[in-house]
Order: structure tokens, then C-alpha cells, then sequence
């Protein structure tokens, strides 16, 4: 059976996967939310979705434009947790990733409540949704997941290449 996803759908059901680790792997969240934050601000910034932006360009678009991750803008979070998390598997110094206490953009270090991050992202996508009617970036075909036809031991996930500049 295949799945088919548009973009939006897609980073819709990337937030699900998301919500179902989030309590027991907050750490490994982040990593997800940081390059959902990323892939959401290259369908933002970017009407092809598929050229090649930088990743701090598209992850500060994101922080930007949205409402709900407007306060996380300015705070320096695509080098102190995206980058981290990406290439080394961990946060750079000047930022606490917790549960336990409230989200204190102000302090220093910086602390960041994994649980609202994920809260302001899924409003964020909630927003972008809104724009998804009138966006051939976001409602277009984008993924298809194709249960039965398996690489290792992944289900096989295709990128449907439909944009207008291929």
C-alpha cells in the first residue's frame, strides 16, 4: 500500500512521530524539531522547496515568520542546538534543553523547555497550513511511503520529484 504526502502533510505526520518520542526521548526531539523548525522555513522561504538555501537561512525564516517561534528568533538556536545536535550529537554550551522547568530565553545560560518547543512548532505548522490553500509548495505531492517494499529494515520512503523547475 502507498501513502502519499504533501509537504505540509508530511511535516504534519513528522510532528506525530515527534509526539510519540517526546516524552521518552526529549533529548533525540530535539534533533526533530530543530530540523522540522528547518524544513519548515524552507517552505517558507523558498518557492521550489528544493534548491539549495542554507540551513541557518531557512531555520531563522522559520523563527521569523511564524508567530508561535517569533520569541525563539535572535537567540542564536540554529548554532546552539541545531548545529550541535546535527554534527556532534549535542548541544553547544550556553543552553539547557529540559522538561522540568519553564522555557527562560533571557537567562544564561538559555534554557528551553522541550515541551512548549514542540507545542510553538506544531502551531507554527498549524499557521502554515492556513497559507496551504493558495501554496503549490505546500499542497503539492512530496512523499510517498510504500508499506511492503522494504530497504534494510526501514520502510522505503520516495521523494516524488514534481516541482516546476525539474
Amino acid at each position: 500500500m502507498e501513502e502519499k504526502f504533501t509537504r505540509l502533510e508530511w511535516l504534519k505526520h513528522y510532528s506525530e512521530h515527534i509526539e510519540n518520542i517526546i516524552d521518552s526521548e526529549p533529548f533525540l526531539s530535539m534533533v526533530c524539531l530543530s530540523v522540522g523548525i528547518e524544513f519548515l522555513g524552507k517552505l517558507h522561504c523558498d518557492d521550489k522547496a528544493t534548491s539549495n538555501y542554507s540551513g541557518k537561512q531557512n531555520f531563522e525564516s522559520a523563527l521569523t515568520h511564524f508567530e508561535s517561534l517569533k520569541k525563539y528568533s535572535n537567540q542564536e538556536l540554529y548554532k546552539l542546538v541545531r548545529c550541535g545536535l546535527a554534527h556532534s550529537i549535542s548541544i553547544e554550551e550556553g543552553i539547557v534543553v529540559t522538561t522540568a522547568e519553564e522555557s527562560s530565553l533571557s537567562s544564561t545560560p538559555i534554557k528551553l523547555n522541550v515541551k512548549q518547543f514542540f507545542k510553538d512548532f506544531n502551531n507554527a505548522i498549524a499557521d502554515a497550513e492556513k497559507s496551504a490553500k493558495t501554496s503549490d509548495v505546500m499542497s503539492n505531492d512530496y512523499v510517498s511511503v510504500i508499506d511492503g517494499l522494504a530497504t534494510g529494515k526501514t520502510t522505503t520512503i520516495s521523494v516524488l520529484i514534481n516541482d516546476k523547475n525539474e
